[in-house]
This record gives C-alpha cells, sequence and structure tokens, in this order.
C-alpha cells in the first residue's frame, strides 16, 4: 500500500498544507499591494499641478512678490 502512495504521514501532510497556505497567502497579499501601489502612484500631482493649486488658494510665487517689491 505504501509503494503506490495510499499510506501517508498526516503530520507531515498537515505541514505542507500549512505552509501552502501561508504561500498563497503571500503571493495574493504581494499582487494586491503592487496594484494598490501602482493605483496610488498614478494619482500623484505633478509640480505644475501643485502651483496652480496653489495660485488657485492665493499663495504667490518669490520671484512674484520680489518683483512686486523691486517695483514699488
Amino acid at each position: 500500500m505504501k509503494e503506490i502512495g495510499l499510506v501517508f504521514n498526516t503530520k507531515k501532510m498537515l505541514r505542507y498544507f500549512i505552509l501552502l497556505i501561508i504561500g498563497l497567502t503571500l503571493m495574493f497579499y504581494s499582487a494586491i499591494s503592487y496594484y494598490e501601489q501602482q493605483r496610488l502612484f498614478e494619482q500623484r500631482l505633478t509640480d505644475e499641478e501643485v502651483i496652480i493649486r496653489a495660485k488657485a488658494l492665493g499663495l504667490v510665487e518669490i520671484t512674484e512678490q520680489l518683483k512686486e517689491k523691486t517695483n514699488d
């Protein structure tokens, strides 16, 4: 029976099953975190967008402030 594979060590099979579950969990988690990182990377603002939003809020650049002071 042992030669044809019908008798097996249940403790050893349980260890392999637990390792399989841990491995699959790590692979699934890494795939999810990779796609989440890609999604966050696409949503980052460029420097030009930040400057446009800051100007819309009323902030001025240092060069503009210096030009106003020299014109006065």
